[in-house]
């Protein structure tokens, strides 16, 4: 619900305007400067929120995570650990499957740093469900996916989920020889 003013305003289509319409969503009482900090805007509610975000077709929500989540890597170079998680869930939502696949697995090893397992298994679910679906006969990709099985096996010991573990490599045995 929070959405810094940097990227409102990189990502609008008229950057010299948003402080005008911010300042008309402010007046209908739609949003509110956040308390944390003046440069974040907040929704007022949830509702309202969701409202504008299913309002937009599939194609422009897409395309909206993919200039935010471009916009967050270009603005927050300097402090990209601390977002990988909003930057999957960005990416994970718009047309450029490997980043999100990236920053997803960035996501998992951060979350396993943490011993939070089952987050981290989380993580690897997804970039793995993306992986399924956009990989092709390329020995490159085929590779790719033995390396993040590799990585991935780590989060099924420590969940100690062997029979999962080996359910997943008999089921690419087979691609990996």
């Amino acid at each position: 619900r929070t959405v810094p003013y940097e990227i409102l305003k990189k990502i609008t289509e008229h950057p010299d305007q948003i402080d005008r319409f911010l300042h008309e969503f402010e007046l209908l009482d739609l949003i509110r400067r956040s308390p944390q900090s003046d440069q974040e805007y907040i929704f007022k509610h949830a509702l309202i929120q969701e409202v504008v975000y299913s309002g937009l077709l599939k194609k422009d929500r897409q395309a909206m995570h993919q200039q935010i989540g471009l916009a967050m890597e270009q603005l927050f170079s300097d402090r990209l650990p601390e977002l990988y998680e909003t930057l999957a869930f960005h990416f994970r939502h718009s047309a450029l499957c490997q980043k999100a696949v990236d920053y997803l697995r960035k996501s998992g090893r951060k979350s396993l740093k943490k011993y939070a397992v089952q987050e981290s298994h989380e993580y690897y679910q997804r970039a793995f469900q993306i992986l399924e679906q956009t990989m092709g006969d390329a020995e490159e990709e085929k590779k790719a996916l033995i390396e993040f099985l590799n990585e991935w096996a780590r989060v099924f010991y420590y969940r100690a989920d062997f029979a999962g573990m080996r359910k997943l490599f008999l089921d690419h045995q087979t691609m990996a020889e």
